[in-house]
C-alpha cells in the first residue's frame, strides 16, 4: 500500500503516522459543535510511527498542532497543510488509534483547492522539468498551480539570502501573461526555474523581494509584450463574473513595486 499522506506533531516535529489517503483538505466536510464549525479531516489506513509512539508513552506528551505532509512517490514531502485539533489526544491515556479509518476533527485555517489536490497527484509523481506546463491550464487551475508552488517552496526553500543571486536579467514573455495568476505562474518559473515561486500576490512578492527566494535587488526584467497583459481585462473569479479587474491597475501596482525595490524592468515588443 502505497503512503501519499503522512502527519507530523507541529511541537516535536516528529511524525505521527502516514496513511494511504487524506479526505477534507478542501474544508468541506463539516460538524458543528455547540454552534461551532469545526472541519473534520479523515485519514485512511493510518499507521503509527513507532518512535513517535514511543516518545507518547515515554514523555507522556499529547498532540494538538498537526501538519498534514504530502508525500511524493519516494516518500519525500512536497506540501503541507496545517491542522489545529479542537481538543488535544492523549495517547498515554487513551491509547492509539486502531481502525482503517480516523477522523479528526479542528480547524484547518487553509483549504487545499480542488486544482490543487489534482496537481498535487501529478507532482507526486514527477516534478516539472520544463517551464511553461502551466500554459494550457483554466485561471481556476492556474491558482491551484500557485498554491501549490507556494506550498512546495515552504518546504524546500532554504530562505538563505545569501544564495540569492544579484544584478541577473530575468525574461517574462508576454505571450502567456494574460491575468495576474499567469503572471506570476511566469514569474517564478523567469527566477527560478520549472515549477519556481516568487509570490502569488502583491504582498508575497514584497516578501520575496526582501530576499531569500532565489534572487535579490537589484536585478532586471525585460517583459515582452506587455501590451498583451495590459490590454485583456480579465475575470478573476469564474463563480462571480461581477469580479472584473483592470489589468492596467494591477500592472500600475507591480511596476510601483519594482521601481521601489530598485528592479529595472525593460519592455520589448
Amino acid at each position: 500500500m502505497e503512503n501519499k499522506f503522512s502527519v507530523i506533531d507541529d511541537e516535536s516535529g516528529l511524525t505521527v503516522g502516514t496513511c494511504s489517503h487524506i479526505t477534507g483538505l478542501t474544508g468541506e466536510d463539516l460538524v458543528l459543535i455547540n454552534d461551532e464549525s469545526f472541519n473534520i479531516i479523515t485519514l485512511m489506513d493510518f499507521q503509527f510511527n513507532e518512535i513517535f509512539k514511543t516518545y507518547c508513552l515515554e514523555k507522556k506528551k499529547y498532540i494538538n498542532n498537526l501538519q498534514l505532509i504530502i508525500l511524493n512517490k519516494f516518500g519525500t514531502q512536497i506540501g503541507r497543510y496545517y491542522f489545529y485539533l479542537s481538543e488535544p489526544i492523549y495517547f498515554h491515556k487513551f491509547g492509539f488509534w486502531k481502525g482503517r479509518i480516523t477522523r479528526l476533527i479542528g480547524i484547518l485555517p487553509n483549504t487545499a483547492s480542488n486544482e490543487a489536490l489534482v496537481l498535487w497527484n501529478s507532482w507526486r509523481v514527477a516534478f516539472p522539468e520544463e517551464s511553461d506546463t502551466w500554459i494550457n491550464l483554466t485561471y481556476k487551475q492556474r491558482i491551484g498551480w500557485l498554491e501549490v508552488i507556494r506550498l512546495f517552496n515552504g518546504v524546500y526553500s532554504s530562505f538563505d539570502r545569501t544564495k540569492d543571486k544579484k544584478g541577473g536579467t530575468y525574461y517574462l514573455d508576454g505571450v502567456h501573461i494574460r491575468d495576474r495568476a499567469s503572471f506570476y505562474c511566469s514569474l517564478g518559473e523567469a527566477i527560478n526555474g520549472p515549477g519556481g515561486y516568487f509570490g502569488v500576490c502583491l504582498d508575497s512578492l514584497s516578501d520575496c523581494l526582501c530576499g531569500g527566494f532565489g534572487a535579490q535587488p537589484p536585478f532586471t526584467i525585460q517583459w515582452k509584450n506587455v501590451d498583451l497583459f495590459l490590454n485583456n481585462n480579465h475575470i478573476d473569479n469564474e463563480e462571480n463574473k461581477n469580479l472584473n479587474h483592470d489589468n492596467r491597475v494591477y500592472f500600475t501596482s507591480i511596476l510601483e513595486l519594482f521601481v521601489n525595490n530598485n528592479i529595472t524592468v525593460i519592455f520589448s515588443p
